[in-house]
């Protein structure tokens, strides 16, 4: 009996110490508590504090834009009823709201503790930063086309299910691999729902195993190409093909196609698990430098003179070019293309969007981008609404800054 009391407090110390990890920076119970309702918009700001990551430095040449501030009338219309943009912040628990139109910014403000110089979290907001790369790569002709296969560029993946995808497929969340992504009941600890997006992530913090490798271990479940299913798997093979095709760390190829270019203002960080950066979540950085991606995208790509990514890619990554990636065929109320989704009867419009309300909001009819985040518990619930109120943000500033211009 002492025998086996001693053996239970040995596991149980094990246990302990492998779930504290009191030697590590990043203790997996600090990131279980990432979620926590009281500290949740702290930790989503202090990123760094909480996972491993990396660096890219802000830009050499910084380019601010340029401040221009306008009252707007800000409300909206949304089944029926009449709302205050106000009021649907505060209720989201939204961190930042920015509205740029033009080039110029006409409206910043910064909620719940949060400040200009806040890096927030993206989440999947990443995964359209990871696909302009991309467009980029294509560009300069280490991507031949899109419809080539995986495994033209990562051979070690032929016979896999990735290898068997094409470029195309993956960009698309079409790949037909067996990857399940869940997060959980409402408001619940995304960290704790524990689906494949979970496993990936804590085979690398807590296992060390390298991301890229578990790619080779998914099943294919149907014929790629033909339905959309949103696997965050999808977007760290693109990551990792990227730093096989420029034979660069991540962090370098950001910082020299996007960071320096872009004249990012402030450094950002990306998470990493097991050395790696998680390809499909994770980039934090400030409103502002989120807002110039849309302001690229925007521009069909051209930077104050310069092409940074080609018109076609832009268009081409932002206009579902498939049936099954239409919104009818997604969610119904959006669909999606190449990492980035177009809202439902979408005009010229399309965003980036993270869990918990993250949003890179771009409408070319208006010439408007908007950039709100947020710790939003129901994101999905208010998916539909918050498209609503981007619009109706969008129509507001174009007619507001023309009448100031007049």
């Amino acid at each position: 009996m002492k025998k086996f009391t001693l053996g239970f407090a040995a596991l149980l110390l094990a246990l302990i110490l492998f779930v504290t990890r009191p030697w590590s920076d990043y203790p997996i119970l600090g990131m279980l508590g990432t979620f926590d309702a009281e500290t949740r918009a702290e930790n989503f700001r202090n990123m760094d504090d909480v996972y491993p990551h990396i660096i890219v430095p802000a830009s050499d040449a910084p380019m601010p834009f340029v401040d221009h501030p306008i009252p707007l009338n800000l409300r909206y219309r949304f089944q029926g009823q009449d709302h205050s943009v106000d009021e649907f912040l505060a209720r989201t628990e939204s961190t930042s709201l920015l509205v740029i139109k033009d080039g110029k910014l006409l409206h910043e403000e910064y909620l719940n503790g949060a400040g200009r110089d806040s890096r927030f979290t993206s989440w999947s907001v990443a995964k359209s930063f990871v696909s302009t790369l991309i467009g980029m790569a294509r560009d300069e002709g280490l991507i031949k086309s899109v419809e080539d296969s995986v495994s033209t560029y990562m051979p070690e993946l032929k016979g896999t299910a990735y290898g068997n995808a094409r470029v195309r497929d993956v960009l698309q969340m079409s790949s037909g691999v067996d990857f399940s992504e869940s997060y959980g009941s409402t408001g619940g600890n995304t960290a704790l729902a524990f689906s494949s997006v979970q496993r990936m992530l804590y085979k690398g913090w807590i296992l060390g195993m390298s991301l890229d490798e578990q790619l080779a271990g998914y099943d294919q479940i149907e014929e790629p190409g033909t339905r959309f299913y949103y696997r965050s798997s999808d977007t760290h093979l693109l990551s990792a093909l990227l730093r096989r095709i420029y034979d660069k760390p991540f962090e370098d190829l950001l910082a020299e196609r996007i960071w320096q270019p872009l004249g990012m203002e402030s450094f950002a960080s990306w998470s990493t698990a097991a050395g790696q950066p998680i390809g499909f979540c994770c980039l934090n950085a400030t409103a502002r430098d989120y807002a110039k991606l849309g302001q690229l995208f925007l521009s069909d790509g051209n930077w104050h003179g310069t092409q940074l990514v080609s018109r076609d890619w832009v268009r081409e990554a932002t206009v579902p070019s498939h049936d099954h990636v239409q919104p009818a065929n997604v969610y119904g109320h959006r669909g999606y293309q190449y990492q980035w989704w177009v809202p439902k009867d979408y005009d010229g419009e399309f965003f980036a969007n993270g869990i918990w309300g993250q949003v890179i909001w771009v409408s070319r009819a208006n010439g408007v981008v908007i950039v709100r985040t947020a710790t939003d518990p129901r994101f999905r619930e208010n998916t539909p609404e918050m498209i609503a109120v981007m619009r109706a943000i969008a129509r507001e500033a174009s007619g507001a800054e023309n009448q100031a211009a007049q």
